[in-house]
């Protein structure tokens, strides 16, 4: 784990237990913390603390059942011994670590005059994340990863999300859970989380497996890999040019040598432009034998089509009603939503096309691999995050397109248009109506589970104006509505100007921005 940590008008402190080193920590827990057949303790006691320590244990504590350590992180250093500038890291011991495990983690540091800010992406984070004084928020909204194969393996799953634009490219982690929960099966899905996915650093999946036949095909039967609307650092091909983790190796041999029916679903707004220009030689076999097709082009608007795209099934769809079925792709405007245009090849066949006739939006293709059994793939040129509702009676157009494509992919789902199905709560924060405003102005969120709940206004300096809500909540169907008159804790009437509103629930936060006008 590396971070970037400054405080030009202040300074870092120096860590106070030890006496050395930044005043820059991660704080990690541990879950299950009791499982058994670790090979080291769980995680460190601090009464085996040892000033040596690169990254020493410096506290510890307690917060709703959870148990959070403190270790200080060390300075990033360059193969030449040169230390890198605000740059900070932390390696957690692999000793202590087993398959079905889940590490929760944020950042913290202190600065000279001893104030501490905490960092985190989020549980479904976008962007750059944030930044706040107050531990129980923070502790509602941190990072996370699981160790593979974790509980969904292990409750009879044998599914495999990778969600490729983790934190980035669309609340797409965000859909892919609703529509697993829909579909009653959220509970046997495995997630890997490719961090910092555009920066194009070595954390593909490839990068984390060294035995694929036992550690993904041994596993799971289907991989569902997800690289949302973003453009750079896609799937890697192992080549210096690319990401070095040779995401298509891996695919390649996963489909290749299964021998219990493999199963692929690929969508992304760029990933065919990205899979095309990819030279590495596992990514032209797996095009080559498992998924034939050429690219039209990258951007459906530049070839004629719609910017939000009504696609239609064809014959031979595998989808629920092939005579008329049909897809909306929402691309907000020209710009930020380019879907690419195929054009199956081979043994490849046409799921969806687009309205005008430029070519397909998903494909799919099924043969026979070398260990003699069937594959299957999906491939889609716009990310899941983007199809939007288009039936009258279906819970979301989303949970009906990955129920058929698991269906075809030989995982079995319940049906979501069945009677009896729960209800699926989201956690979402509207915008503000009205906005601008004067002298009030509406903020309607929702939350999916059960937890604490913060609704805070803070303006352009980052200080706390007003909280609205702290409190621990229940969802409900028609979620949460919340009035502020534009007034601060105090009762006094607040400026003219921008403000921020955050909501920060379970694994969750979401900022949007409010302007008062008088």
């Amino acid at each position: 784990m590396v971070v970037t940590v400054d405080d030009p008008d202040d300074g870092l402190a120096v860590d106070s237990w030890s006496g050395v080193g930044p005043a820059v920590y991660a704080y990690v827990a541990l879950h299950p913390s009791g499982q058994p057949g670790k090979s080291g303790t769980d995680l460190k006691a601090p009464e085996t603390r040892v000033i040596g320590d690169r990254f020493p244990l410096v506290d510890s504590l307690m917060q709703s059942g959870t148990m959070w350590y403190c270790f200080r992180m060390d300075t990033v250093f360059q193969s030449t011994g040169a230390f890198i500038e605000n740059r900070y890291c932390f390696d957690l011991n692999d000793a202590v670590l087993t398959p079905g495990d889940s590490i929760f983690y944020f950042f913290g540091a202190e600065n000279m005059v001893g104030e501490r800010t905490y960092w985190s992406r989020g549980h479904h984070g976008q962007g750059t994340g944030f930044t706040t004084t107050e531990l129980g928020e923070i502790l509602q909204s941190p990072m996370e990863f699981t160790i593979l194969p974790a509980g969904g393996y292990r409750r009879g799953g044998d599914i495999l999300y990778v969600d490729g634009s983790d934190g980035l490219g669309g609340p797409a982690q965000l859909y892919f859970d609703q529509t697993f929960a829909a579909l009653g099966i959220r509970h046997m899905v495995d997630r890997f989380d490719v961090l910092g996915p555009s920066s194009s650093v070595d954390n593909g999946l490839a990068s984390r497996v060294s035995d694929v036949l036992t550690q993904i095909a041994g596993c799971y039967q289907t991989v569902v890999w997800n690289t949302g609307d973003l453009s750079t650092g896609l799937l890697g091909d192992g080549t210096k040019h690319r990401k070095k983790s040779n995401d298509y190796g891996l695919l390649y041999e996963f489909i290749d040598q299964h021998t219990n029916g493999p199963g692929l679903y690929l969508s992304g707004d760029d990933l065919c432009k990205d899979w095309v220009e990819s030279d590495g030689s596992n990514a032209i076999a797996l095009r080559s034998d498992y998924m034939n097709f050429n690219l039209v082009g990258g951007d459906q608007v530049v070839l004629g089509e719609p910017v939000s795209p009504t696609l239609t099934s064809s014959a031979e769809s595998f989808f629920s009603d092939p005579s008329a079925d049909t897809l909306i792709v929402y691309g907000g405007c020209p710009g930020i939503n380019q879907f690419d245009v195929l054009l199956p090849t081979g043994m490849a066949l046409t799921q969806f096309a687009y309205p005008n006739g430029s070519g397909s939006g998903v494909i799919s293709q099924s043969r026979t691999n070398t260990a003699g059994d069937t594959a299957r793939v999906v491939l889609s040129g716009f990310g899941y995050e983007a199809i939007h509702d288009r039936l009258v009676g279906f819970p979301t157009a989303r949970v009906e397109h990955l129920r058929d494509i698991l269906t075809w992919l030989k995982n079995s789902t319940p049906d979501p248009t069945g009677a009896g199905l729960p209800p699926v709560y989201v956690n979402f924060l509207g915008d503000a109506a009205p906005n601008p405003f004067n002298p009030t102005t509406t903020i309607k969120y929702s939350i999916s589970e059960r937890g604490r709940v913060s609704l805070r206004v803070y303006n352009v300096a980052g200080q706390l104006v007003r909280t609205l809500v702290d409190e621990v909540q229940t969802p409900r169907e028609d979620g949460f509505s919340v009035e502020w008159d534009g007034t601060n804790n105090a009762g006094e009437n607040v400026s003219s100007g921008v403000y921020f509103c955050r909501l920060v629930t379970t694994r969750f936060k979401s900022t949007k921005k409010l302007v008062l006008l008088k």
